[in-house]
């Protein structure tokens, strides 16, 4: 594990693998698949990287995006109580909001789709996957006890089509 300043993180990025991992392998491929699919889209995913992270008491992760992936994933391995909430935020507060980038309209009622933020409190066996774009973190940890997860994300694979650009295969 390499020692960052918000916990630590392995320095393999390849901790799941259908070959040291079949079950866990295949079940995030059906389930990410479903996702994809569910959105619309009609293309294969492939699993691009994965690695483990140990967030011990007083660590956080920073406010973050998976540039690097169309899906990202997190799976809660070890979350005793009270090691943080898994907290997404929305994408479009301090960007493009619904009229202008200076303008955003009063809310009557706040609710989860437009809240600013919304705060999930993991639990051991849990897993969550979300469109790399979506900025997350997870807030401090306040337990004595180690908090352990693994992070993945997935990447198209094959041929995709973008508008009359042409076709771009992965």
């Amino acid at each position: 594990m390499v020692d960052r300043p918000d916990g630590y993180i392995s320095q393999s990025r390849d901790v799941l693998t259908e070959e040291e991992t079949p079950i866990l392998y295949n079940q995030l491929m059906h389930h990410a698949s479903t996702f994809v699919g569910g959105l619309g889209h009609d293309f294969d995913i492939k699993l691009v990287s994965s690695w483990t992270n140990l967030h011990k008491p007083g660590n956080s992760s920073r406010r973050h995006i998976h540039g690097n992936a169309m899906l990202g994933g997190v799976l809660f391995l070890d979350t005793p109580q009270d090691t943080g909430e898994f907290v997404v935020f929305n994408p479009a507060v301090n960007g493009t909001r619904l009229f202008s980038t200076h303008i955003d309209a009063v809310k009557s009622t706040v609710n989860q789709y437009n809240a600013e933020h919304h705060s999930i409190e993991p639990k051991t066996g849990q897993c969550l996957l979300f469109p790399s774009f979506l900025p997350h973190t997870v807030t401090e940890n306040n337990n004595s006890l180690d908090r352990w997860t693994i992070g993945f994300n997935f990447f198209a694979s094959g041929t995709l089509r973008q508008g009359n650009i042409g076709h771009i295969t992965f």
